[in-house]
């Protein structure tokens, strides 16, 4: 297969570029805003382009129709949020070039990168996972709470407001795309999934996250077998008619599971999902190519720990 990864400066780029450099028979073209020299993962792959922000959208989208056409790419793996947006709102650009791209339908995506509007369908539909979530900060009557911007990713922006003290200078600095939630401590869950509406197909492997880093990543985990969060996650994908990688989070407090979010994306932590046994990318590949995933559960290495650690290179 000839395969388009972007953005490989990231940790889930890399771990995805790994795993496909196995198979001899894969092509890989990566992108990144950076250089060569400052990708490690750019030794990794058959071509590297470095490619403008997606900011820039109308120059990124042109350099990645472009390499593309010249590569005979097949599949396209977007892999930070802006990006996965932005490719479904293009999905018929790339079918009409028989291009198949690893993201969920615009709608479904629009829902999980929308926090206020997933949590009202969460309280309407799961209420037994609903976290309170509220727009207005004059509502906010009890300390601490939790506010997070409404379409943000990696934990940016995310804080805890213990008084009113704090909460006035948050106005002050601008609250407008904020939303707030109760305040929760707890074990915190990753469900990494892979759903297809289309033949039913759905698998999902859950970790506990024991130790997590400032962007709300988990650096030290554990396999855990967990039906429960795994069949609530099916009832969410189906909610929202989501298709494809994805993965949500969940915070255990007092016997009761909370959704944190729903990411529509391939996970941070598609390492751990992989060494464990469950290579969501090759189940999703044998999707768009056979109609049916080539692997079972029979051999996942329930608990498990992981631990991610930095390293250097010379480039």
């Amino acid at each position: 297969m000839r395969i388009l990864l972007t953005a490989l400066g990231t940790n889930n780029s890399s771990s995805i570029c790994k795993y496909l450099r196995q198979n001899s028979e894969n092509y890989l073209v990566g992108t990144d805003i950076y250089p060569k020299e400052y990708v490690v993962s750019s030794k990794e792959v058959n071509h590297f382009y470095q490619v403008a922000s997606i900011y820039e959208m109308h120059k990124y989208f042109n350099q990645l129709i472009e390499i593309i056409k010249k590569e005979k790419i097949e599949i396209v793996i977007p892999i930070i949020d802006e990006e996965v947006l932005y490719f479904a709102q293009h999905l018929d650009v790339f079918d009409a070039i028989g291009v198949t791209v690893f993201v969920s339908n615009k709608e479904s995506i629009q829902i999980c990168r929308d926090k206020y509007q997933t949590f009202e369908l969460i309280k309407k539909h799961l209420p037994q996972i609903y976290t309170i979530t509220k727009k207005n900060t004059e509502e906010i009557n009890k300390f601490p709470v939790f506010v997070k911007p409404n379409s943000g990713r990696a934990s940016i922006g995310c804080q805890k407001i213990t008084d009113k003290f704090e909460l006035d200078i948050l106005r002050h600095k601008g609250f407008e795309n904020y939303i707030w939630q109760e305040y929760l401590e707890g074990d915190f869950f990753t469900v990494e999934f892979l759903y297809d509406p289309q033949t039913n197909y759905f698998n999902a492997l859950v970790r506990q996250e024991l130790v997590r880093n400032k962007n709300g990543c988990g650096v030290v985990i554990q396999i855990q077998q967990n039906t429960f969060l795994e069949n609530i996650v099916l009832q969410i994908v189906r909610l929202i008619n989501f298709c494809g990688i994805g993965n949500c989070e969940f915070i255990y407090q007092n016997g009761k599971y909370h959704l944190i979010e729903i990411n529509p994306r391939i996970s941070a932590g598609i390492d751990y999902s992989i060494q464990a046994g469950m290579n969501f990318i090759q189940q999703k590949i044998d999707l768009c190519t056979y109609q049916k995933p080539i692997q079972n559960k029979t051999n996942i290495k329930y608990g498990t720990y992981f631990v991610r650690r930095y390293e250097t290179y010379e480039m």
